[in-house]
């Protein structure tokens, strides 16, 4: 599986003070991902991450653009982990 970036995504990566590392661990090794009932063939993958105490969600969009390839879209960290946690997968 080859993981690529949009350009919106990559330019995003220093705004918002994640590594690539950060994002593409939580596309291989999600703690939830669930297929994005407003928009078919897009992906949200959830990680939960904790910095300097303070529990985060890290949530990253993505599609699979075939032959392997996925392409993360966009990103972001929020607190609001109990407003996006899916309980029901």
């Amino acid at each position: 599986m080859r993981i690529r970036w949009s350009l919106h995504a990559a330019r995003r990566l220093r705004d918002r003070q994640l590594t690539a590392e950060d994002v593409e661990s939580t596309v291989i090794e999600a703690d939830q991902r669930y297929e994005d009932p407003g928009r078919s063939g897009r992906w949200i993958a959830h990680r939960r991450l904790a910095v300097q105490g303070v529990p985060f969600l890290l949530r990253v969009f993505y599609i699979d653009a075939g032959g392997g390839d996925l392409v993360v879209l966009s990103f972001y960290r929020t607190s609001q982990v109990a407003r996006y946690w899916r309980t029901d997968l």
